[in-house]
C-alpha cells in the first residue's frame, strides 16, 4: 500500500474557528490524498515557539502570534487570510460591569502573554485611554492543569479569580448562558476596520516544492468553510466535542459568527498593515515592518511600507 504524504498543520487553541477544518478531515475531504496531522497548541505563546522552530509546513493563526514570528525569521509567507477577518474573541465581564472603565484596579483575564487575548485586551485598553499598569493581568495558563484555556476560564472565573477576561466561542456563550457574564467588548465587531486576522501560512522552503499541494489545500479549505457554514448542525455531531459546552450552546457559539467567516481566498493587503501597525505600537514588531506574502509570481510585500 502506498503511504501518503505527511503534511504537518498547524492549528489555533481549539474554538469554533477550527471546526470547519476539523469537520472536513472527518468527512475526508481535505487532503484526499494527504495525510493531514493537526497539530493543537494550549496557547499561542505555545504556537508560536513552536512555528518559530519550523515546525509546520502549513496552517492557521492569528496575527499577533505569526507577525514576531515571521519577522524574526522569515521562513514563513502568508498564503491568504482565513476563516476569520476579524478578530474571533470577545471581553467578557461578570454581572454588574458594564465596560471598560469599569475594570481600573480589577483584575483581567488572558490565556498567557504574547497571544491573540493580550494583544486584543492591549488593543482595547489603549483605545479606552486605560493605562496598562491600571489593571491586572491573570495567564490563566501559565500554571494550568488543563490543555484548553476555555476550560480553565471557566473554572477560574468560578472561583473567583477575575472579574473579567477575554474568551472566544463556543466559550463565550457557555459563559453568557450559564455564568450570566456579559460581552463588554464585541470585539468581531469592535475592531473596524479589522487590525487582525486568521491567516494561511506556508513553510517557503516547504512551498517550492510542493506549490500544487498548497494550491489544493487552500481550495480544500475555503470549500470546507463553506460546507460547514450550510451544515452547521451536522457538523456539531460530528466534530469533537468541547466540554462543558452543550450541543445548544455550541449552536449558539456558531450562529453568532458562522456569517462574519471568510469563504474565499484573500490578500488583504490592509488588514496586514493594521496589524503590522498594532504590533509595532505594542512592542512586538520593529518599526515598519510586513510580512511577505506569497503570490503568484513570488512572495511579495504589501505596498507603501518596506518589508524587512
Amino acid at each position: 500500500m502506498e503511504l501518503k504524504r505527511m503534511i504537518n498543520w498547524g492549528i489555533n487553541p481549539r474554538g469554533i474557528f477550527n471546526f470547519p477544518l476539523e469537520y472536513a478531515i472527518a468527512r475526508g475531504v481535505f487532503g484526499r490524498d494527504l495525510k493531514i496531522v493537526l497539530h493543537n497548541h494550549p496557547t499561542g505563546a505555545d504556537y508560536g515557539a513552536k512555528l518559530e522552530a519550523g515546525a509546520y509546513d502549513m496552517g492557521q493563526i492569528g496575527t499577533p502570534v505569526y507577525l514576531p514570528v515571521a519577522a524574526a525569521g522569515e521562513n514563513y509567507e502568508i498564503v491568504s487570510v482565513g476563516v476569520c477577518n476579524y478578530p474571533p474573541f470577545y471581553l467578557m465581564a461578570e454581572p454588574g460591569i458594564a465596560n471598560f472603565a469599569a475594570l481600573r484596579g480589577e483584575s483581567i483575564a488572558i490565556n498567557r502573554r504574547k497571544t491573540c487575548p493580550e494583544s486584543l485586551l492591549l488593543w482595547h485598553a489603549h483605545e479606552e485611554s486605560v493605562g496598562e499598569d491600571e489593571f491586572n493581568i491573570v495567564e490563566v495558563m501559565a500554571a494550568a492543569a488543563s490543555t484548553e484555556y476555555g476550560s480553565a476560564f471557566i473554572r477560574e472565573a468560578g472561583e473567583k479569580r477575575f472579574k473579567a477576561g477575554v474568551l472566544h466561542e463556543p466559550f463565550v456563550s457557555f459563559m453568557e448562558q450559564t455564568a450570566g457574564w456579559k460581552i463588554i467588548g464585541d470585539y468581531p465587531r469592535m475592531v473596524a476596520p479589522s487590525n487582525y486576522c486568521l491567516l494561511l501560512y506556508a513553510r517557503k522552503a516547504w512551498v517550492r516544492d510542493h506549490r500544487e499541494i498548497m494550491d489544493g489545500l487552500v481550495s480544500d479549505y475555503f470549500n470546507a468553510i463553506r460546507y460547514a457554514r450550510d451544515h452547521l448542525d451536522e457538523m456539531i455531531r460530528v466534530v469533537a466535542p468541547l466540554p462543558p459546552v452543550s450541543a445548544s450552546q455550541l449552536l449558539s457559539a456558531l450562529r453568532r459568527e458562522a456569517g462574519l467567516w471568510n469563504i474565499e481566498p484573500l490578500v488583504d493587503h490592509a488588514v496586514f498593515a493594521r496589524a503590522s501597525t498594532e504590533s509595532e505600537r505594542q512592542g512586538r514588531l520593529p518599526a515598519n515592518y510586513l510580512p511577505r506574502i506569497l503570490a503568484r509570481d513570488g512572495p511579495m510585500a504589501a505596498p507603501d511600507r518596506a518589508a524587512v
